[in-house]
């Protein structure tokens, strides 16, 4: 492993200079995240930040705006027998009771030995396929085909997936409804006891304290909740800001200010945790197998 310790040299420079593929931030204020993310994304360089704030954690991943991942599962490509395929504008393979097909909407399949209908067979392309229930599934129009007599194979053909990643200056910008938008959010849900827009602007709110304090979070011997309720005041305002409604608001407040005045500790399981999760981010943005953290993941 080359190692540089050049004190003559900001990493500014080392990400412009595109020696890595990989760039991995711990501990930085948002500020500088947000900064070195967008000099990263225009370099289309893989990009990870993490936090560890006590019992609060934090990551961030931005593999650019066209990063090819190659498996998106891992998982070996799966087949089976087919029992029926209709002649329809959808025709919709059969598969065997006993056995569940494995496919998901817009996996692609192939085909072998199937007897009637057979330019299945001969397919030059794998075709794209809507799954409409455990043991069945859509392959699109099949009237221009023979009829099926029997018999069959299908195969799960991979294929590399394109997946496009924001930076966090435009993550940062979104409304509660857009950044959670249930298609597609763009905040991976640790806890479903817990509210992830919450835990994002209680992230937000921490670091704007950080910031306004030295680069200093509220001490873990504020008793009285004097620096932590600081904190609150910046939460509340935020969720005002960005269209979070705060539901019973004394509740919230106990627990904002209990995740703030433990902030300043390391904690080593949560950074075991947490570092194992940033470890499993690199691995992937280095083999492009498994589907990437899409982008957000908070922890408490």
């Amino acid at each position: 492993v080359s190692v540089v310790d050049d004190s003559g040299i900001s990493l500014q420079q080392l990400i412009e200079s595109k020696k890595y593929d990989v760039v991995v931030l711990v501990n930085y204020t948002l500020d500088e995240v947000v900064r070195y993310n967008t000099i990263a994304h225009a370099l289309n360089l893989r990009f990870i930040s993490c936090d560890a704030l006590g019992v609060f954690g934090q990551i961030f991943v931005d593999f650019g705006t066209e990063f090819e991942c190659t498996d998106l599962t891992g998982e070996p490509a799966v087949q089976g027998m087919i029992v029926n395929i209709s002649k329809d504008k959808h025709g919709i393979v059969q598969v065997h009771e006993d056995t569940r097909h494995g496919l998901s909407d817009g996996d692609f399949v192939r085909f072998e030995e199937i007897e009637g209908m057979t330019e299945l067979n001969e397919l030059s392309q794998p075709i794209a396929i809507k799954v409409t229930s455990p043991y069945a599934f859509d392959i699109g129009d099949t009237t221009a085909f023979g009829d099926y007599t029997g018999n069959g194979l299908y195969f799960q053909v991979k294929r590399d997936q394109k997946l496009s990643f924001l930076p966090l200056s435009e993550l940062l910008s979104m409304k509660d409804a857009v950044l959670m938008n249930a298609k597609q959010p763009k905040i991976l849900q640790s806890d479903f006891s817990k509210n992830p827009s919450e835990q994002h602007l209680f992230y937000r709110a921490l670091q704007e304290y950080r910031v306004a304090h030295e680069n200093t979070f509220p001490p873990s011997t504020d008793v009285q909740g004097e620096e932590c309720g600081k904190v609150f005041a910046i939460f509340k305002r935020l969720c005002a800001e960005y269209g979070l409604k705060c539901q019973e608001e004394e509740e919230v407040k106990s627990r904002v200010i209990a995740l703030a005045r433990a902030s300043s500790a390391v904690i080593n399981p949560m950074c075991a945790f947490l570092g194992g999760m940033v470890a499993q981010e690199v691995l992937k943005a280095c083999s492009h197998k498994f589907t990437p953290l899409q982008q957000l993941f908070y922890f408490d």
